[in-house]
C-alpha cells in the first residue's frame, strides 16, 4: 500500500523522542534542503550521520531523507553523511532527490547506497523544466516521483499556468506508465495559504483528479485533509477486481454490467491500479 501524505521537517528540529513526530502522517521527510539554512547545512549533515530512528513512534510510520541535489557539493557531501548504523537499517525508507533532471542521478544515488541500505526507496523531485522534459526516463528507474510545484513555477519569469499544467500531466503519467506513486506538493508563497483548510482541500481534490496519488505538506493541520481525499480511492479498491472477474465472465469483448461498461481498456486501468495500490495481487 503506498503512503498517502508525507510530512516534511527539518531535520535540525526533528525530535525521535517525540510521541508521534509525524502528526499522524503516513511518512515523515526529514529535510537537508530547502527547510535547512544555507549556513546550517554542515550542521544538518552532522544531524543526519548519528541519526537514530530506531525508536521512532508509530513502529509502521515511513522515515525518509531528502538532501541537496546530486549535482551539488551539498548533495554529495548528503549522500557520504547518510547514517550506517544498526539504529537505521530497516527504519529510513527512503532517499528524496530534488532538481533530479536525469535518470542517472537515481542511478548515481542507487549505486553509492545499495551496499548498506540495499532496500532503500529513491524518489526524485521533478521541479525544473529540464527534468520535466526527462521525466519519463526519470520514472522508469524510480520508487515513486513527487512534483515540486513551487520550485518550478520559481524557475519561470512568471507562474505561467499552461506550462505547469503540462508539467503536472506529463508527470502524472508517467507515474501511471511505470506504476509508481505521484506525490504532489502545495502550491504557496504565504503562511495563510498554507493555514488556508477549505482552499488547501480544493487544491488536493484537483490533484486527485489529475492522477495524484499522494500529498506532502508543511504543516499538520494539513495531514487530515490530505489523508481523507488521498485515502478515499483505497476504498473503491473492490470495484477494480468486480471490472476484472465480470470481464473473465463475459461472454463478449465489450458488454455491459450493472450500467457498467465492461470492455479491455476499462479492464487494463483497473489491473493498472490494483498494481498501485495492491501490488502483493498482481496474477490475473
Amino acid at each position: 500500500m503506498i503512503d498517502t501524505c508525507y510530512l516534511n521537517t527539518s531535520i535540525l528540529r526533528f525530535d525521535p523522542s517525540k510521541l508521534e513526530p509525524a502528526s499522524g502522517s503516513d511518512a515523515l521527510i526529514l529535510d537537508l534542503e530547502d527547510a535547512v539554512h544555507i549556513r546550517d547545512k554542515a550542521r544538518a549533515r552532522s544531524r543526519l550521520s548519528t541519526l537514530d530512528v530506531s525508536g521512532v513512534q508509530p513502529e509502521g510510520l515511513t522515515i525518509g531523507v531528502r538532501i541537496n541535489s546530486i549535482r551539488t557539493q551539498e548533495g554529495f557531501l548528503g549522500i557520504a553523511a547518510f547514517p550506517r548504523s544498526e539504529a537505521c537499517l530497516g527504519r529510513l525508507s527512503f532517499i528524496q532527490l530534488p532538481k533530479v533532471e536525469d535518470k542517472s542521478d537515481v542511478e548515481i544515488c542507487r549505486s553509492v547506497l545499495s551496499s548498506k541500505f540495499p532496500s532503500v526507496k529513491i524518489i526524485p523531485i521533478i521541479e525544473t523544466p529540464a527534468g520535466v522534459e526527462a521525466v519519463d526516463r526519470i520514472a522508469a528507474v524510480s520508487d515513486a516521483m513527487m512534483f515540486g510545484r513551487v520550485d518550478l513555477s520559481a524557475s519561470l519569469y512568471r507562474a505561467n499556468p499552461a506550462y505547469v499544467a503540462y508539467a503536472r500531466g506529463k508527470f502524472c503519467a508517467a507515474c501511471a506508465r511505470h506504476s509508481i506513486a505521484a506525490i504532489d506538493t502545495a502550491n504557496f508563497s504565504t503562511r495563510s495559504q498554507i493555514l488556508d483548510a477549505a482552499e488547501f482541500e480544493l487544491d488536493c481534490l484537483a490533484a486527485l483528479e489529475e492522477g495524484f496519488t499522494s500529498r506532502a505538506v508543511v504543516h499538520p493541520n494539513q495531514i487530515p485533509v490530505a489523508k481523507r481525499v488521498f485515502t478515499a480511492p483505497l476504498l473503491n479498491i473492490a470495484e477494480h477486481d468486480e471490472v476484472i472477474e465480470q470481464y473473465n465472465q463475459a461472454q463478449m469483448g465489450f458488454s455491459v454490467s450493472n450500467d457498467r461498461i465492461i470492455a479491455p481498456p476499462f479492464v487494463a486501468h483497473a489491473k493498472m491500479m490494483l498494481r498501485l495500490y495492491r501490488p502483493e495481487t498482481t496474477q490475473w
